[in-house]
Order: structure tokens, then sequence, then C-alpha cells
């Protein structure tokens, strides 16, 4: 989940998804907080296949500038922050003792 390859990622991120066990959550949590919004993107989707929810918060998008995706917008963190808190809560509550891998997000 941190390798510097974008494709890496994406790849780990669809692996853990689709063995659905409950078990890689806290990794597809962190994926949550990827600088790439496609990784991130992924990640939601695996929780939502994991967890068999279907009504949970939406993936931020990213603006594209300059050819770029831009995840520095307020709203996209503000996004990125929600989704985040929406399956800490979801997993905390199945595993109330569970580490998940403390995160920073601005």
């Amino acid at each position: 989940m941190k390798n510097e390859h974008t494709q890496i990622r994406l790849i780990a991120v669809r692996a853990l998804g689709q063995v659905r066990m409950i078990d890689n959550c806290p990794a597809l949590i962190f994926a949550l907080t990827d600088p790439n919004p496609t990784v991130v993107l992924e990640a939601s989707i695996a929780l939502q296949f994991v967890s068999r929810k279907t009504e949970t918060p939406p993936v931020p998008e990213a603006k594209l500038v300059n050819g770029e995706l831009d995840t520095s917008s307020y709203e996209y963190k503000q996004g990125i922050r929600q989704l985040y808190a929406y399956w800490s809560k979801w997993y905390r509550e199945l595993r109330p003792d569970a580490l998940l891998v403390p995160v920073h997000l601005e």
C-alpha cells in the first residue's frame, strides 16, 4: 500500500477487495488516503464489496488542472476525511479493539 508505483498500489487494493476478508479492511481504509484518486476510488469500491454496503459516502472527485488531477482542494480533502471517518467508524463497530494505521489528513 506504500509502494511508489500507483499501478502496484491499485492492483493491491483490487486484490484485497476481491478476497472479501474483513481482516483486509484496515489496509483498504488506509488506501483511502492515497495521493492518487484512482486508488482511493478502488479502495472505496473494495470496502463496499467487503462490507456489502450500498449506501456509502461518495468518493470526492479531483478536478483536472493543467492535465493533472488536483487533490489539493479543500473540497477534495474534506471528502477524503469524511470517507475515512465513515469507514473507520464502521470497522471499529465490528472490531472495537482494532488498530488502524494513524494517518494525518490535512
